[in-house]
């Protein structure tokens, strides 16, 4: 049985997706901005091998995966950033009380001048410049980084302690972002990625869960004879959702796959 998981980092409720991918395939990434005539053109472009499944739902041949306006789709379905379920109602976001903004505010400030500072200095004197400049500061008790330096952690007074990204993401007032040039380089990797994998012939499934999940052919084959026999009656849903369970290493898609079960074609 064989499978591929992409390597999912995730921080304070932020997903950085990277992919690992060969000189000649990032060498084959698609433009950033496709013209009127490149779109126009796309549907000749289509993959007939694999196949996609998005938020449950088997996605018919050909597949086209393309980069739009800091977006990736795949056959018109928003594959990244990813939709968010609309049957999670959002949680209740409580305004910060004075010291909890006092931190954000200051955790913004020592971002923004770390990536500043990196860009004429490079990263370790960067960080070395931010812990001297903010040691000081009222709220902070000391700036410590990660031995692999992907997370700096900010220890304040008070003995709250929070880790933050140092590589693909930057603080912004609304949250996480990624710079614009981090952005389109891993978005422009989830295109290549994912085409690589359909020319293999192999399963890409996403969904709201969050995860994304490769697998080979034959996992993919029996994926689809769970699918037709739950359809068939021959399989309760129930049995259906544990088996694709066994195959799947992810725990909503399963839930998915049997939810939108009805609007599968199995050919």
């Amino acid at each position: 049985m064989e499978k591929w998981k992409m390597l999912v980092v995730a921080v304070v409720g932020v997903v950085v997706l990277t992919t690992g991918l060969s000189a000649q395939e990032q060498e084959e990434a698609p433009g950033v901005f496709r013209t009127q005539e490149e779109l126009e053109q796309a549907e000749e472009e289509g993959i007939n091998s694999g196949w996609v499944v998005a938020y449950g739902v088997l996605l018919q041949r050909p597949y086209l995966v393309e980069f739009r306006d800091d977006t990736v789709w795949i056959n018109d379905v928003q594959y990244e950033p990813r939709k968010k379920n609309p049957a999670i109602k959002p949680k209740e976001v409580k305004p910060p009380n004075e010291i909890d903004q006092k931190k954000e505010d200051l955790r913004h400030e020592i971002f923004v001048k770390f990536y500043d500072y990196k860009k004429s200095y490079g990263f370790n004197k960067a960080y070395r410049m931010v812990v001297d400049e903010f040691k000081e500061d009222s709220l902070i008790s000391s700036l410590e980084l990660s031995e692999s330096g992907y997370t700096m952690f900010i220890n304040y007074i008070d003995e709250d302690r929070k880790a933050f990204p140092t590589k693909a993401a930057m603080i912004d007032y609304d949250g996480y972002v990624l710079t614009e040039e981090d952005r389109i380089t891993i978005r422009r990797n989830e295109v290549n990625f994912v085409k690589s994998r359909l020319k293999r012939k192999e399963m890409f499934i996403f969904g709201y869960g969050g995860a994304e999940i490769c697998l080979g052919a034959d996992d993919a084959k029996e994926i689809l004879t769970v699918v037709k026999q739950v359809k068939e009656g021959k399989t309760s849903h129930e049995d259906g959702k544990n088996q694709l369970s066994d195959i799947i290493s992810d725990k909503t898609s399963p839930k998915e796959i049997i939810e939108n079960i009805q609007s599968w074609s199995i050919k």
